[in-house]
């Protein structure tokens, strides 16, 4: 009996110390970023959200580069409610809807509202193009997020960005990482406009250390 009781004391301490330590171990492999936004849990669902991730807040002018997360549909909400993401956009049978992802400064953070129309969505004035993606992706899964009261929002896809210099030319100012996304005929016919539905932006406040060095606050 002596023995048996000594056995199941021993095989606890060692489901307790393998405890111990894969907590340990989580803990520790946990990362501690200096940028870090866009992952609370909203009030509500939103279209488009927006995340950044850095382990710095300290670059040099040419390289202020850090992980940007976005998501263009809240997949658990459309699981419950609507069966097509693209509904939210308020697009018609015969359009299509294309997003385009920008760099900006504050100033002109809403120059592009709902309803504006856009002759060529790559040359917006004042706006530096990043890139676009197709109604075809942006609907997938890679592209959607999820929100959670206990996890926060959670994205399926992330990308390093990198800030051109240009937008580092005062001492202290504001950069904004900016989202649109546009309904157009299909197949777009001469003459016609991108037509702004939605947008959504991340404004970042930045500060000049020295010449070339550069910290967002």
């Amino acid at each position: 009996m002596h023995g048996f009781i000594k056995r199941k004391v021993g095989v606890l301490f060692k489901v307790v110390i393998i405890l111990l330590i894969s907590t340990l171990v989580v803990t520790g492999c946990e990362k501690k970023y200096k940028i870090e936004r866009g992952f609370e849990s909203l009030p509500k669902s939103a279209l488009i959200t927006i995340g950044a991730r850095s382990e710095t807040d300290t670059f040099t002018k040419d390289n202020v580069a850090f992980d940007i997360y976005y998501g263009l549909y809240d997949i658990g909400y459309n699981e419950k409610n609507y069966p097509d993401p693209k509904v939210h956009y308020n697009s018609k049978e015969n359009e299509s809807i294309l997003f385009g992802l920008y760099i900006c400064t504050e100033e002109y953070v809403s120059d592009i509202m709902n309803g504006a129309k856009i002759p060529d969505y790559k040359t917006i004035e004042n706006h530096y193009f990043v890139k676009e993606i197709s109604e075809q992706e942006a609907f997938m899964e890679e592209y959607g997020f999820r929100m959670s009261r206990w996890k926060g929002t959670t994205y399926n896809h992330k990308e390093e960005n990198t800030i051109p210099a240009e937008f580092f030319c005062k001492e202290k100012g504001d950069f904004v990482v900016k989202i649109i996304a546009y309904c157009f005929s299909k197949p777009m016919t001469k003459g016609k406009n991108f037509i702004a539905t939605t947008w959504c932006g991340s404004i970042f406040t930045y500060e000049t250390i020295d010449e070339n060095t550069i910290r967002i606050i």
